[in-house]
């Protein structure tokens, strides 16, 4: 049965059909986008973490802290709670480091007790590796570590880190 003025060919009808998902498919897209947006807001922006290293695997390290938030004030972050951080280090990272030499422990005098002030320790600041961070994990514990990284997928490639230990020179006999 005909209608008058409402022939359509099949050609037509499957043209009308693919518009049609290609519509739709457009509206959930448009709509992925939109929900997914808060989520991706901060991708690719570059974010603080500092902390204390827990250990160096591989290229990876992991040390627990806080991240700096900027858009809050610094009183709420002390208060917040530690988390562990996990993050990767390529060729890409630039790597810092500072020593910080603690006097000797004089053996020869029990009862010694010690009192220096941090600002006046001989320091060795300067260009640092991974490799150099993954040797003083093993030997110094509370390594202090300071990231730079860039919002993204998966763990995040740090930027720039910065490690400090105190080193202690052994005993005096």
């Amino acid at each position: 049965m005909k209608f008058p003025g409402k022939t359509e060919t099949k050609n037509q009808m499957k043209k009308r059909k693919i518009l049609i998902i290609f519509g739709i498919s457009v509206l959930i897209l448009a709509s992925l986008v939109l929900y997914k947006q808060e989520s991706i807001k901060d991708f690719g922006e570059v974010k603080r973490f500092y902390g204390t290293l827990q250990k160096v695997e591989n290229n990876t390290v992991t040390a627990t802290g806080f991240f700096e938030d900027p858009n809050v004030k610094a009183e709420a972050t002390s208060s917040s709670q530690e988390v562990s951080f996990s993050f990767r280090v390529d060729d890409s990272t630039q790597i810092w480091k500072r020593e910080i030499i603690l006097p000797a422990i004089d053996l020869t005098k029990p009862g010694q007790s010690l009192s220096f002030n941090l600002q006046d320790r001989p320091k060795t600041e300067g260009a640092g590796s991974f490799d150099d961070l993954r040797k003083l994990s093993e030997s110094v514990s509370g390594i202090n570590i300071q990231v730079y990284y860039s919002v993204g997928w998966g763990t995040p490639v740090a930027d720039s880190v910065l490690y400090q230990a105190l080193i202690q020179p052994p005993p005096i006999r």
